[in-house]
């Protein structure tokens, strides 16, 4: 595993596209969730599946409609709701209204890695600020990627995870 780090503008703003774009879904579902009457959402997010929504978070005492809505354990205190796909006609009119459900890192990962992946298993991202975007990989990376050492990248990261 080797640490990278990004600063070359181009590339970067390639980068901070992707990012904002995925920002902007998470925005989008937010307001979807609101809408539909729910606080808080659940998400998957992993680079080998990429961000997913998964449900809206509600509380355990909260009352839904269960011809609509399915639940799954979360937490102490809540638990997620997710579409009935039974209720054919609620689960077709949420897929209709629903904003995107699932972005890839594909198109993210292949700005950054040279070797043809589909899966980046042993990377790790760190999208800290705007102007420098750090990484860590086993793979051969692009030439823009500048590797450094481990004190740098924690330094850089600001001593948190990526």
């Amino acid at each position: 595993m080797a640490f990278y780090k990004i600063t070359d503008a181009a590339l970067l703003e390639k980068i901070n596209a992707f990012f904002d774009q995925l920002d902007a879904a998470k925005i989008e579902i937010q307001k979807f969730v609101e809408a539909h009457g729910f606080e808080d959402f659940c998400t998957r997010d992993s680079l080998s599946h990429g961000f997913e929504f998964v449900g809206m978070l509600v509380k355990h005492d909260q009352e839904i409609d269960l011809d609509k809505w399915k639940t799954l354990p979360f937490d102490e205190k809540h638990k997620i709701a997710a579409p009935r796909k039974s209720n054919r006609k609620f689960y077709n009119e949420w897929l209709k209204s629903s904003p995107i459900l699932k972005v890839s890192y594909l198109p993210l990962i292949n700005l950054i890695i040279k070797d043809d992946i589909r899966t980046a298993y042993s990377t790790g991202l760190n999208w800290a600020d705007k102007e420098c975007f750090l990484f860590e990989t086993k793979y051969a990376v692009v030439p823009e990627a500048i590797e450094i050492l481990t004190s740098e990248y924690i330094k850089l990261n600001k001593g948190g995870e990526g």
